[in-house]
């Protein structure tokens, strides 16, 4: 239960803070600027995870099942990752001059400096996930909420000392990674996890279980990066910087689906028989509901007003893409505590199969709707892209482990023990 409140605070933290940078960012930079910023940002942490072989979820595994000593672990990912990043950054610059050709002289030349982003997040990332795996939340949320709150300010002191440009978000992202960097360093060292004497039966089990788990979690990424990929592709930037603004809406949801996902794995990977591993899924799942549904409703019937005073009246052609985008809600809640019940129990054959449907859902829809409805057409791809991988990864999970579906709907006495005991938490806290 402190575990879970912690979490959500760190979340609120997070959300709020992405929120104001959101805001500033689109306040200043109107459509066109929001979209070359997104794009800037998006292609190197989508290169970054496809080439990271998910060695940060193989850390998670591996700490959860105490299978190697932290030393080894974070001797073998430090190895690898060393390996890795010089190839991911020449493949980005490589690629960036035709990523960006029909962007500003000035979003090519970012590029290259964006570049940096890939082993600062790639480190920090997998550093992070040695906290997660040991189950101490306290660093790990704070981890979390630093780099986006550490963005927020410093981007704020660009803006006002320096100039209100595309560069000064660029800057400010890059030195909150680097700050998240080294404050995360420091903090394996104090730990006494840092050791740069890899095991070869670590690395040889750290670099099978990430490949093993990368096909799926690649399919993953497309499957929530494709319809922005595309847009920044096939439409001009200020058409994705609507998009984003409206992708927006659903960002609180999905956060909270994050959260509860972050807490789940471990705990599952815990678990050495199914009964338990279903009975933690059921929990964490109908406690994800509680927060999802009721926001879906609000954002629904808010969206035009949020849109129009928090962004600006620039933004209001968003507005029927926000709330279709609201509606994945749900779909988007099963799919990830699905996958993630699979992949703590290391079978992630399942997992692959589902989000490769995904992908097929995501091109084929939005080679469709994306010509006829632009952007809502993207938000409606979007919706399916969850919905339709959703139920077909609960009827496999289901055939294969002998899960309750339907029984994952079924609330509990004690789950809302555990409601009340979370809103009484919130509430001593707010007194304090």
């Amino acid at each position: 239960m402190k575990d879970l409140f912690g979490s959500f605070l760190a979340a609120g933290g997070i959300q709020i803070a992405n929120f104001a940078t959101g805001i500033l960012a689109a306040r200043i930079l109107l459509p066109e600027g929001r979209g070359e910023l997104t794009i800037l940002l998006l292609w190197p942490v989508l290169i970054a995870d496809l080439g990271s072989i998910s060695l940060n979820t193989s850390t998670n595994f591996h700490m959860a099942r105490k299978s190697h000593s932290p030393k080894e672990i974070f001797a073998g990912t430090g190895l690898l990752l060393t390996i890795l990043w010089p190839l991911l950054v020449g493949a980005f610059l490589v690629l960036s001059p035709y990523i960006y050709s029909g962007q500003r002289s000035e979003v090519l030349e970012m590029s290259a400096i964006c570049s940096a982003f890939i082993p600062l997040y790639l480190y920090a990332l997998n550093m992070m996930a040695m906290f997660q795996g040991d189950q101490n939340y306290g660093v790990y949320n704070a981890l979390r909420a630093l780099v986006n709150l550490g963005y927020l300010g410093l981007a704020i002191l660009l803006l006002v000392f320096w100039n209100a440009s595309l560069s000064a978000f660029i800057y400010a992202y890059l030195a909150a990674h680097l700050g998240l960097l080294g404050i995360t360093l420091w903090l394996v060292t104090r730990n006494g996890w840092l050791s740069f004497r890899p095991s070869i039966a670590a690395i040889r089990s750290l670099a099978t279980y990430g490949v093993r788990a990368h096909v799926a979690i690649v399919l993953e990424i497309a499957n929530r990066r494709l319809d922005q990929l595309i847009i920044s592709l096939a439409m001009a930037a200020t058409d994705l910087g609507l998009y984003v603004v409206a992708m927006t809406i659903e960002g609180p949801l999905f956060l909270a689906v994050t959260t509860m996902e972050l807490l789940l794995f471990p705990k599952i990977a815990q678990q050495t028989q199914e009964g338990g591993r279903q009975e933690v899924l059921g929990r964490y799942f109908r406690a994800a509901l509680v927060l999802v549904v009721p926001a879906t409703a609000v954002f629904i019937v808010f969206a035009p007003w949020l849109i129009g005073i928090v962004f600006g009246n620039a933004y209001l052609p968003a507005t029927d893409a926000a709330r279709v985008l609201a509606l994945s809600g749900i779909a988007y809640t099963l799919k990830v505590m699905l996958t993630t019940y699979m992949r703590a129990s290391n079978r992630m054959r399942i997992v692959t199969k589902c989000e490769g449907l995904g992908i097929a859902v995501t091109v084929i829809a939005l080679a469709v709707l994306l010509p006829l409805f632009g952007l809502v057409g993207a938000a409606i791809a979007q919706v399916l892209a969850f919905t339709i991988p959703a139920l077909f990864l609960a009827f496999l999970v289901s055939r294969e482990t002998g899960l309750s579906i339907v029984g994952l709907f079924r609330f509990e006495k004690r789950d809302w023990r555990v409601f009340a005991e979370l809103t009484a938490r919130f509430r001593r806290a707010g007194q304090n």
